[in-house]
């Protein structure tokens, strides 16, 4: 079992220096499709900076790292939405059930724009349109051993414009493991692996993405968190996130993180509150002259174990 970790651990180690050399050309960002793939879902990850892949330990870990599914003791749903900067509204719910073979998983992602005025070549006023996307998982995580997590997710995602619109489909990927080291835990996610979305005559490639996550568990009350991200369409950038949790009743958590690009550093925080089966999680990150996001999520717990 430790061989297997370690050539487990060489191969993502190897996926994440390759991906480091398209990180150093020039980054093309926006050019890839269905860039609400990219929004961060729930709170609690969001008030952490988006430093969660290698913490994955709800079902929010749907969005993040499936791999996490394999830590999930009992079915758990999550309610979750986001008022996102320039008016645009983001939801997602999530639900996992863990068996005897592995820990099964369904998400709905949903973005949708207020209406958004339309123009002619001339610059004059035709009326607004809408827009909207979705995006529709299916995925499975087991563990294997005490320290190993595999899991995948089988994504359909749709986009439509006024009377376009455009659907694929996508996979993501992930590991999860302890490393030898005491309490700390290492993440690797590949993102939106699959085909291209076309618009009328044009197709753009999804927004492919890798992950490497750690995460640190001092005590059992608190999380110290970092994540790296390297886009196909943009530079390389990283998050860091804190958790901590004051008698399990209540969690206190901030964030930073540098990117991506198109939409700089920030920092972020949140709160969350545990009653019960239930947690509400709300986080708040500003983005200078974009706006302000504000997230709000439900997590139930339905078998507590």
């Amino acid at each position: 079992m430790r061989k297997g970790m370690i050539i487990i651990m060489l191969i993502g180690i190897s996926l994440f220096c390759q991906s480091l050399q398209v990180s150093g050309e020039e980054a093309d960002v926006g050019t890839t499709s269905a860039q609400f793939l990219k929004i961060s879902k729930g709170a609690r990850a969001i008030g952490m900076g988006g430093a969660f892949n290698a913490i994955a330990d709800d079902v929010s870990t749907l969005y993040w790292n499936p791999a996490g599914l394999g830590q999930i003791k009992g079915l758990e749903a999550t309610f979750s939405y986001i008022s996102h900067f320039q008016d645009i509204n983001f939801g997602s719910i999530g639900l996992v059930q863990p068996t005897r073979i592995g820990a099964f998983g369904i998400g709905v992602v949903y973005l949708g724009h207020k209406d958004i005025p339309g123009y002619d070549v001339r610059a004059v006023s035709i009326g607004d349109y809408s827009a909207n996307s979705m995006c529709v998982s299916l995925a499975y995580g087991k563990r294997f051993g005490k320290v190993i997590l595999f899991g995948g997710s089988f994504n359909y995602i749709s986009e439509k414009i006024e009377n376009e619109d455009a659907s694929g489909f996508a996979v993501d990927l992930g590991l999860f493991c302890k490393v030898p080291i005491k309490d700390l835990s290492l993440g690797l996610v590949i993102k939106n692996l699959g085909q291209d979305i076309k618009f009328v005559k044009e197709d753009n490639p999804l927004p492919l993405n890798f992950k490497l996550g750690l995460s640190f568990k001092p005590l059992t009350s608190l999380i110290l968190a970092a994540d790296f991200t390297i886009p196909q369409d943009n530079e390389f950038y990283g998050g860091i996130g804190v958790e901590y949790w004051i008698k399990n009743i209540m969690a206190l958590r901030c964030g930073y993180t540098t990117g991506p690009q198109d939409e700089g550093p920030g920092v972020s925080g949140g709160i969350g509150f545990n009653i019960s089966r239930f947690v509400v999680d709300y986080a708040f990150s500003p983005y200078g002259n974009l706006g302000e996001n504000h997230a709000l999520s439900l997590l139930v717990r339905f078998n507590l174990i």
